[in-house]
């Protein structure tokens, strides 16, 4: 990731940047990755947000707190991963937050 992002940086001035974290998953439905892996991948994604100084978007809290994981990641393909309209919205919102800051 430090090399995607650093190769990013040297094409778009770092404040031009938005990260965003990978979502969360409903683990009921998803057996192939799971909250706590994806966890430890969003805090590494944090600390290099933080050495490039980037923006970001939290998009893994945002779907644990928003506490419906089930309805968040139920989509066309519905495997607990893939978003629904629900997840979209919450991701659109969150976008055009972090763009009005």
């Amino acid at each position: 990731m430090a090399l995607i992002i650093s190769s990013i940086i040297c094409l778009y001035y770092p404040q031009n940047v938005i990260l965003i974290y990978p979502p969360a998953v409903d683990q009921n439905r998803q057996n192939k990755r799971t909250n706590r892996e994806i966890a430890v991948y969003t805090a590494e994604l944090i600390k290099l947000a933080e050495t490039y100084n980037l923006n970001f978007i939290n998009l893994f809290q945002a779907m644990i707190d928003h506490g419906n994981l089930t309805t968040l990641c139920k989509g066309q393909l519905d495997d607990g991963l893939h978003f629904g309209k629900e997840g979209y919205d919450l991701l659109a919102q969150l976008i055009v937050k972090k763009l009005q800051e």
